[in-house]
């Protein structure tokens, strides 16, 4: 990896944890300590970064646009891996569910269990393709146009196909959320399909870690009173959980 394409990767995936400690960077890039140390000098002459104790910080206050999908695979992993163990135990027989695209409701699929018969509906075909070898779900994939880089669908023909289905529960994913005011992305074209999702699904769950309360995104996809269950890691501070909590909100913390 040349040094100016290892700095855009790490700048970004600073801005997606919002802070990285200096072991979290030398994994993510397969780098040396002293590599990495020299890397955040330059991200703060250029002012990409700021200096905390142990790693680095972003200095963007919103981001102007979404991480990479292969950041986002990168951030937070663990939480993610628990996020997911406790969304799939909402699942019940027969159930017919929605996985909205992403690495969040991603995490979902290793934990499903292999006996229980699903119908599972998804615009991810990251996530169509590793349910493809489970015997006992039945797996539709919503068509749509291919949102590059990313492997979600989207668009009219994925709206149009939500619109006639009946589900028993949806889970989403996002890139920002307000326990006032309810759930954000940052890419305006999903929100159609999203707010499709949300008018077709009897139960709405949300999967989202720490980082995403108190991130920047522009577009507002349903608000607080339309979800029923958030599903969030440990690390969520304690006045933030009362607020969701206050919003009529099932807070499941892991």
């Amino acid at each position: 990896m040349i040094r100016e394409e290892r700095l855009k990767t790490l700048s970004e995936y600073i801005d997606a944890h919002r802070i990285a400690n200096i072991a979290e960077m030398m994994s993510c890039l397969g780098v040396s300590k002293a590599t990495v140390r020299r890397d955040l000098i330059e991200l703060e002459r250029r002012g990409r970064i700021r200096f905390v104790r142990g790693g680095a910080a972003t200095v963007r206050r919103a981001p102007a646009s979404e991480s990479l999908y292969r950041i986002k695979e990168q951030a937070f992993v663990e939480e993610k891996k628990r996020i997911g163990a406790a969304a799939a135990k909402l699942l019940g027989e027969g159930d017919c569910s929605f996985l909205y695209a992403g690495t969040s409701v991603r995490a979902m699929v290793p934990c499903l269990p292999e006996a229980m018969r699903l119908t599972v509906v998804t615009n991810d075909l990251m996530i169509a393709a590793d349910l493809s070898a489970r015997e006992n779900t039945e797996v539709t994939v919503t068509g749509g146009q291919l949102r590059q880089g990313y492997y979600a669908l989207r668009g009219y023909r994925a709206e149009e196909t939500v619109a006639a289905l009946k589900l028993d529960i949806a889970f989403l994913g996002c890139d920002a959320v307000d326990p006032e005011n309810g759930c954000y992305i940052a890419n305006a074209d999903e929100v159609g399909l999203l707010r499709r999702i949300i008018g077709s699904a009897a139960r709405r769950v949300v999967l989202a870690d720490h980082s995403k309360f108190g991130a920047g995104a522009f577009f507002n996809f349903c608000v607080a009173g339309e979800i029923d269950t958030l599903i969030t890691d440990s690390g969520l501070e304690e006045s933030t959980a009362a607020l969701v909590r206050k919003a009529g909100i099932r807070l499941i913390l892991v």
